[in-house]
């Protein structure tokens, strides 16, 4: 049930490490308006915390984890946390993410409903990104430890 609600919650989780897909703030496409950034999110040795609620059913039951960003070159470039609230019985969680990444953070929130590819809107950010907005969609590809992260920012 974990491995689901996780793989639900990756944007971040969203989690990543090495020489994969994910380009830096500065390797971003830039077109129309819309930019984007490709990540890689990695879970460290830490990984992911579930925090029960105390009662029988798994509704109200938390996963938490710390995950560090990485640029396609295998660089470390920032991190990321996120706190996911399960919401149904069917695994379906409500999170809430924040990015660190060079010039600022970025926000987003939304719905995993036991996908490995979850899309959630940033609802905000500080720095480089106040005025953000867009999504961040997250592809794990290895479950509970590793995903793809695309962030679309969308101009004004």
């Amino acid at each position: 049930m974990r491995r689901l609600i996780f793989a639900s919650a990756a944007l971040a989780a969203l989690i990543v490490v090495g020489a994969a897909l994910a380009a830096s703030a500065g390797d971003g496409n830039r077109d129309h308006g819309v930019t984007v950034l490709r990540f890689v999110e990695q879970i460290g040795a830490t990984g992911q915390t579930y925090v029960p609620a105390g009662a029988t059913s798994p509704v109200g039951d938390r996963i938490t984890w710390s995950a560090g960003i990485f640029d396609r070159h295998g660089h470390q470039v920032g991190k990321d946390t996120a706190d996911c609230t399960i919401v149904a019985t069917t695994g379906i969680v409500q999170c809430l993410f924040s990015i660190d990444l060079p010039g600022g953070e970025l926000t987003a929130q939304g719905i995993g409903e036991g996908s490995t590819d979850t899309t959630f809107a940033i609802t905000g950010g500080m720095g480089a990104y106040r005025a953000a907005r867009g999504e961040v969609r997250a592809v794990d590809t290895t479950v509970g430890q590793r995903a793809e992260l695309t962030i679309t920012l969308v101009d004004d």
